[in-house]
């Protein structure tokens, strides 16, 4: 009796078949995340390029003031410096020198400063290099710019004049 009620279980052969139709499912389960996983790589890789990239700009711009530091005043041999370490364009380069006096007022480079009771009215040079370089995203972001512009800057003591 046994036999016959495993023979004449109700819905037993639907069951059957959806059983064997389930193997279609992983391809709809592939079709419905591979998007998404496909925009979040594309993120991923976005991010890590931006940030390459600004740290690239930043080590351009350290280049530049490190051999300013050295040789101030030749403008070309720092941008030479700073495009060396890094393939960047040159039209995005600027090299300028900032004089500052003991209590913080920038001043002309070729004047004293106003403050003469500190550092006997004189003040000190810096060279300042600035690159930027546009960022483009492989996909466009929602509430991202595109390009980013990635700037770093660099600023070192060069001499004290007086």
């Amino acid at each position: 009796m046994r036999a016959d009620m495993r023979r004449r279980r109700p819905g037993g052969r639907i069951l059957r078949r959806w059983r064997a139709a389930e193997g279609g499912n992983a391809l709809v389960e592939l079709a419905l995340v591979l998007p998404i996983m496909a925009t979040l790589l594309t993120g991923l890789a976005d991010f890590g390029l931006m940030a390459y990239d600004a740290m690239a700009v930043t080590d351009a711009a350290r280049a530049g003031a490190q051999y300013g530091f050295a040789h101030a005043s030749d403008t070309a041999g720092i941008q030479a410096a700073a495009l060396g370490a890094t393939g960047l364009n040159a039209a995005n380069l600027t090299v300028t020198e900032v004089c500052q006096c003991f209590d913080g007022a920038t001043v002309v480079c070729t004047g004293p400063c106003a403050s003469a009771d500190q550092d006997n009215g004189q003040s000190r040079i810096y060279l300042s290099v600035t690159v930027s370089e546009p960022f483009h995203t492989i996909l466009p972001w929602p509430g991202v710019p595109d390009p980013v512009t990635l700037t770093g800057s660099a600023v070192l003591p060069v001499q004290t004049s007086g």
